[in-house]
């Protein structure tokens, strides 16, 4: 991992000429006008031909034309909803959503009434016709977790009083309900001994009526046919049909054998068809009760979780929670049409894969995280994220890993992605109240900024090992009033700069000690912060200010006010010319700054709403996210043709070194921009920890550092590697020259030791669990066995659970040979 540690640069500030800032193009991440996250949830108005649909992790609704098949409309303001039922009769849909019951007028669309349900959450609903109320499954939350229940509950509509309610028993699990003028029909699973039972229940009183044991079977959903007196419950592979006795009782009327789990169910008792999708193999059944059997099989979207039938039109749909789509069916035909795209990709965050020709972006509304050709801009692979809204990305090439920010603006959490496979785990260390994240690769960290957090007493910069993913620090910047919003590292002196969006100030933080070094004022509202370490400026977006605050890292002070578009909410830096730009979310524009003399270079129009940015630093060009029109802008922004990267000259170290003193190394660099950033790194031989040093400006064009006797001393071996790399402020590099050496192929010499380690014992893992070496009393080096040549060591107290996992410490006693071997080893207790 690098160490950058603090630098004074002096850097000159003549800007050359370059070719001016342009929109290349704009392209829309999305067909549909309207999406939803994880369609789970679909009612059809059967006299407007509409298909309402819900996501369960979306905040609003899609109404869908069901004759041409289009997105139409959206619903917005309804958290989270559940389920939906359509009332024919009065034009209303009834929502669920968390802890509330929605009821909308479906003409024109607007919300009619919310009832709050207090500690009811609801799973699903249906709409009683008759009687206008409405009827909700959901659990009753109760202080003890053992006592939370299920029940039915009849709503009134017009104020949201209960008019009736079945309880069902702790240990009961209800599968799907459904009802006729007089009764409600309810799927119950008993966890204690796995079976099912079917409920019959009068709707006036909600009591039990009937209850019909169906096996050890998890049941999945269960339908009625009123006017045939039959109920039909599907189980896995199996449909079983009900009729209604001479006594008004169920009695079981047959059977009929569907291969696969039938999640959900929808009847045409007209033409005698039933429907049903199993969601676990993608699948849409059509199913003849007359002749009863299995008709047809059809494909679906991915995980199908709903069925609606619109028999005017002789259609059926599927809600499809994993591609977000809806998967529109032919009756008559029985065949399948095109798919409704329900994706609407709000892009919020992104992350170039360098390399590679790919551009990572995490999307709202649908919840997705996406990748695409950043020359082509197709999409090349999305992969579906229904649980989290991803908000913030800070990818690490060399580890092959991204950290993705996902949940609520203010309680986000991290996971991450490993980019060769797109694959999303969940990382060991679980923290919430996470606002932003950013990446550190030159020390292998990620940063997060964080509202709170349990043993650290306000808001926090906390810090983390990207590679052995573990906490490393948490520096306190404030209360949770002061609320960090973003942060950023400039590499040039390894400080991180953390807005502070309630008290209009930056905290700067020494990552490697967790210490608040200082508070900076800037402007209102501080919401986005970015780094030239070229030029040794820190550039923060103020969003209540409409203006860029420029830090001088030097001094940490401000140097500069720049006016900008209004509610900035976004600033990004180019090295390459030393741009900066600030996305303006009111304006709907892009400033284009010259970081060196803080001029207005030019303000062009983006999409909607420019959320984020990131910049492609090898082709001059800048990405911008806008949320309101679902679109990515793409700046062209070449850097000065004329520029030409520094050269160096420099005399390679040779020979051997004491490791008792401090080495210099020198060199002559020069730049036709002015004075240039010039670095030392160097390591171990052998070792992956590396060590960046700035060298300074002694004399002319002379620039010198030292590798210092600590890091010597502290050698394994006697070998040291080492380059020199240069910069100019226009970003240009790598440097041109002879001998500065590079990462690949670097300049080496020797340290001598007085002592070199010859060999090393580690202690691991045996069967039993993890041990560990704690030096004791018997420790001791001699001739302990005469038997053996040459100097042997004792060891002990060695402590380790024992094979048979009995939970006592136990030691053990070792004997090694000097070249490392074990002579052999005992128990001890």
């Amino acid at each position: 991992m690098r160490l950058p540690l603090p630098v004074s640069l002096l850097l000159a500030l003549s800007a050359p000429a370059w070719a001016g800032p342009s929109v290349e193009r704009t392209f829309t991440l999305s067909d549909s006008p309207f999406g939803v996250s994880a369609p789970a949830a679909v009612a059809v108005d059967t006299a407007r031909h509409e298909v309402w649909v819900a996501g369960n992790y979306s905040d609003n609704l899609v109404v869908v034309d069901a004759a041409s098949r289009r997105p139409v409309a959206e619903i917005a303001g309804i958290t989270s909803p559940s389920a939906l039922a359509f009332d024919g009769v009065r034009g209303l849909v009834f929502v669920t959503a968390q802890y509330n019951l929605h009821v909308i007028d479906a003409a024109s669309r607007t919300k009619k009434a919310m009832f709050t349900l207090n500690s009811f959450y609801p799973k699903a609903v249906a709409a009683d016709e008759a009687a206008g109320e409405a009827l909700v499954l959901g659990t009753q939350y109760a202080l003890a977790y053992a006592s939370n229940q299920e029940h039915i509950r009849r709503f009134n509509t017009a104020n949201g009083t209960i008019k009736a309610s079945a309880s069902f028993p702790a240990g009961h699990t209800v599968g799907g309900f459904s009802q006729s003028p007089g009764q409600v029909f309810a799927t119950v699973y008993r966890y204690a001994d796995h079976q099912s039972e079917l409920w019959v229940l009068d709707k006036a009183s909600m009591s039990m009526v009937q209850k019909i044991a169906l096996g050890q079977s998890w049941p999945a959903e269960v339908v009625s046919d009123p006017a045939a007196g039959k109920v039909y419950v599907g189980t896995y592979g199996l449909l079983t049909r009900f009729k209604t006795d001479a006594s008004g009782l169920l009695v079981k009327d047959g059977t009929i054998a569907a291969a696969g789990y039938l999640s959900e169910l929808g009847l045409d008792p007209a033409a005698g068809r039933l429907y049903a999708i199993d969601t676990y193999s993608d699948k849409f059944k059509i199913i003849d009760l007359v002749a009863g059997k299995l008709l047809k099989t059809l494909p679906t979207g991915r995980q199908p979780l709903a069925v609606v039938l619109d028999a005017g039109l002789g259609l059926a749909f599927t809600g499809n929670s994993g591609s977000n789509d809806l998967s529109p069916f032919d009756l008559k035909a029985e065949a399948s049409l095109a798919r409704v795209d329900l994706a609407r990709l709000l892009p919020k965050a992104m992350a170039l894969v360098p390399g590679t020709d790919q551009i990572m972006i995490g999307c709202g509304v649908t919840s997705a995280f996406t990748v695409w050709n950043k020359r082509t801009f197709t999409l090349e692979k999305i992969i579906p994220d229904p649980y989290d809204t991803p908000n913030d990305i800070a990818s690490f090439p060399s580890l092959g890993k991204t950290f993705v920010l996902t949940g609520p603006e203010s309680n986000g959490t991290i996971s991450k992605l490993m980019t060769g496979a797109y694959v999303k785990h969940q990382l060991p260390f679980t923290e919430y109240s996470l606002t932003n994240i950013e990446a550190y690769p030159e020390a292998n960290q990620l940063l997060a900024t964080q509202l709170q957090a349990a043993g650290v007493p306000g808001s926090s910069l906390r810090t983390f090992d990207a590679a052995a993913e573990v906490p490393l620090g948490a520096a306190v910047v404030g209360t949770a009033a002061d609320y960090p919003k973003a942060v950023a590292v400039n590499n040039a002196t390894g400080k991180a700069y953390v807005a502070l969006y309630g008290s209009h100030q930056v905290a700067v933080v020494d990552p490697a000690t967790s210490r608040v070094l200082k508070k900076i004022p800037v402007g209102f509202y501080p919401i986005s912060v970015a780094a030239n370490p070229n030029l040794n400026r820190v550039y923060v977006a103020n969003y209540g200010s409409d203006s860029v605050s420029v830090i001088d890292g030097a001094e940490d002070a401000v140097i500069a006010h720049v006016p900008v578009g209004s509610m900035p909410k976004a600033v990004a830096v180019k090295r390459r010319g030393a741009r900066v730009y600030a996305a303006n979310s009111g304006a709907k524009t892009i400033t284009v700054i010259d970081g060196r003399t803080l001029a207005v270079a030019a303000t062009l129009a983006s999409g909607g709403t420019p959320e984020s940015m990131v910049v492609d630093e090898t082709e001059d060009r800048v990405f911008i996210a806008n949320q309101a029109d679902a679109s990515v802008t793409i700046l062209s922004d070449p850097a000065g043709p004329g520029s030409q990267p520094p050269t160096i000259a420099h005399a390679p170290l040779a020979g051997t070194f004491p490791e008792g003193r401090d080495i210099a190394v020198e060199a002559l660099v020069t730049d036709d921009a002015g004075t240039p950033v010039v670095t030392l790194t160097y390591w171990e031989s052998g070792s992956s920890v590396f060590h960046t040093v700035p060298l300074t400006l002694s004399a002319g064009a002379s620039f010198k550092a030292v590798i210092p006797r600590v890091f010597l001393m502290s050698l394994k071996a006697g070998r040291v590697s080492y380059f020199i790399d240069a910069s100019d402020a226009d970003g240009n590099g790598p440097a041109l020259g002879q001998g500065m050496g590079t990462a690949a192929a670097p300049n080496q010499f020797s340290v001598s030791k007085s002592l070199l380690p010859l060999w090393t014992q580690k202690f691991g893992r045996i069967s039993g669990g993890f041990y560990r070496m704690v030096p004791g009393p018997s420790a001791a080096i001699g001739d302990i066995r005469p038997d053996l040549p040459g100097l042997e060591i004792a060891t002990g107290n060695e402590e380790f659970w024992p094979l048979t996992g009995t939970p006592n410490v136990m030691g053990r006693w070792f004997l090694f040979g000097s070249q490392g071997s074990t002579v052999f080893w005992k128990d001890t207790e």
